[in-house]
């Protein structure tokens, strides 16, 4: 294909294979020449031309699991819309959604089991239901408003815990797979949530268990672009953060705290401890940037807390915690990232050996939820929050 004014080449594409008939499509601007030459067989061959408006590439962003809410999604999903198997059917007007080769089928029509869904927004009644199929099926959904929009599957396995399986999604047009993520351990319930835009094909294939299932699909407005993507971990830096940590501000356990104006840090669910108020220790954080006092002390709790940061000035910024096990060393402890308005998991990372203290980062967009959990020893900690 090449401009008919200057003769510049704008594509060139190869075809083979095509006896059964297929249709190549460009998107096209302007005036141009079409080149047909043979590469193999007799002569170069097109059967018909076809004008249609541009179609837009599909596009699908994954953007996590949440596997908290359960079955009361009312309030978290599906404010624009939504399709339940064996229930509700509200979709919005600027969605067309199919579903192809799969059944319906209730596990029970009512009960207070809360992995099993609400029947309608608000409704008080849940039903256990899905959309199933021995191996694979397809929910075909048609974004016609040029807009990205948050699709949310709800996938259960009620009756065992057998099931795994692998949802793509793809683009209608360029038959492209988009994305593709896989799921098991869902017999608890899980909401999987993608931002997408355009005509896909959401394909469900069974990869274990007794079949492929999806018990709902919600609409909402695209996600408020929460991100976290993890770093990594430092043991080298200890205490001496100066020059490594907290160049947009810090929190200190029972210490300084001095943010930028764009973080907004709000620990929760904690009692914060000191160890020791001054001490040479390197392990031991430094009080302020440049300080020679250093202090060992830290956010705890029995059992888990919760750090709130929300960034508001809509950029990415490495968010780093500091952990020590000042006083022993059989600490253990899960940090979760989670979305703050959907509940999405972003990142979760298991921690232990950290006597000589150790930083564990994410880069960090909007507004997200940094969850502690202990796994081994007294209590979770973290002795601070460093935003750069």
């Amino acid at each position: 294909m090449s401009d008919a004014v200057c003769n510049s080449v704008l594509d060139t594409e190869s075809f083979a294979g095509f006896h059964n008939g297929e249709y190549v499509s460009w998107n096209i601007q302007g005036n141009v020449n079409i080149e047909v030459t043979k590469t193999g067989g007799s002569n170069g061959v097109v059967a018909g031309i076809f004008f249609d408006p541009v179609r837009a590439a599909a596009s699908a962003n994954y953007s996590g699991v949440d596997i908290t809410t359960q079955g009361k999604w009312t309030g978290f999903y599906g404010g624009d819309g939504e399709l339940l198997a064996n229930a509700a059917n509200s979709v919005p007007a600027y969605a067309a959604v199919s579903v192809t080769g799969a059944g319906a089928y209730t596990w029970t029509a009512s009960t207070s089991d809360p992995r099993a869904l609400q029947t309608a927004n608000g409704s008080l009644t849940q039903r256990a239901a899905a959309y199933y199929a021995t191996n694979s099926f397809t929910l075909n959904v048609n974004l016609t408003d040029g807009n990205s929009h948050q699709l949310t599957l709800y996938l259960l396995d009620w009756d065992t815990s057998s099931r795994s399986e692998t949802i793509s999604l793809v683009d209608v047009y360029t038959n492209k797979v988009v994305d593709s993520e896989s799921f098991a351990n869902f017999h608890g319930g899980q909401y999987v949530s993608w931002n997408v835009q355009g005509h896909v094909l959401i394909q469900v294939t069974r990869t274990g268990g007794q079949n492929a299932v999806v018990s709902g699909l919600f609409f909402d407005p695209a996600a408020s672009g929460a991100a976290a993507s993890y770093v990594g971990l430092d043991t080298a830096t200890q205490g001496s953060w100066t020059g490594h940590y907290g160049s947009s501000g810090y929190s200190i356990a029972n210490d300084a705290t001095n943010l930028s104006a764009f973080a907004a840090v709000k620990v929760s669910g904690d009692t914060a401890y000191t160890w020791a108020s001054s001490t040479s220790d390197t392990r031991a954080l430094q009080t302020a940037s440049g300080s020679s006092t250093r202090i060992a002390s830290t956010y705890y709790s029995g059992s888990s807390f919760a750090i709130d940061v929300n960034l508001t000035d809509g950029t990415k910024h490495k968010i780093s915690l500091y952990l020590l096990d000042w006083d022993g060393s059989a600490r253990a402890e899960t940090i979760k990232i989670v979305n703050a308005d959907n509940n999405t998991v972003l990142d979760t990372e298991s921690y232990s050996g950290f006597h000589n203290g150790a930083w564990a980062a994410w880069n960090v967009k909007g507004h997200v939820v940094i969850e502690v959990t202990k796994t081994g020893g007294s209590n979770a900690v973290v002795s601070g929050i460093f935003v750069d």
